[in-house]
């Protein structure tokens, strides 16, 4: 897939333009490694996946417990966050959710530690977050 294609399609189903491209170099500027890949959470295989989008193949799938859904990446491109939903859908019955947050080392590609978030159930619409605030919170487990 290319990057142009992507980009369109993404627009297309957020119902948002997509008439200004971004050259290759000014994304590669700003975004380094992370311009050439896809971060990809995948709620019901359970998976944080990572895409090369040059060779639009995958690179890791990093397994996740619980229905990982939605995530966002800190200001220094060091990690993503990955709310664990805990069930497939909001409609599911007999589970209140999960209340945890992975946290994924986008370098070294794999899920280094778990964030807590009890009593808050459910996470999802994350913010995009600090990295420093995240490793000195109290509630940070592994």
């Amino acid at each position: 897939v290319r990057q142009a294609d992507l980009s369109r399609q993404v627009a297309k189903r957020l119902n948002r333009p997509s008439f200004l491209p971004a050259p290759k170099f000014m994304l590669k500027l700003i975004l380094g490694e992370l311009a050439d890949l896809l971060l990809l959470v995948q709620k019901c295989a359970h998976t944080f996946s990572v895409y090369d989008l040059d060779r639009g193949e995958a690179l890791k799938h990093i397994v996740l417990p619980n229905f990982p859904h939605e995530f966002t990446v800190d200001a220094a491109r060091r990690f993503a966050y990955a709310g664990l939903f805990g069930i497939e859908t909001a409609w599911s019955r007999g589970h209140d959710g999960d209340h945890r947050v992975a946290v994924i080392d986008l370098a070294r590609r794999e899920h280094v530690r778990t964030l807590d978030l009890w009593p808050y159930r459910r996470p999802h619409g994350i913010p995009g977050l600090r990295s420093r605030a995240c490793a000195r919170s109290p509630h940070v487990q592994g």
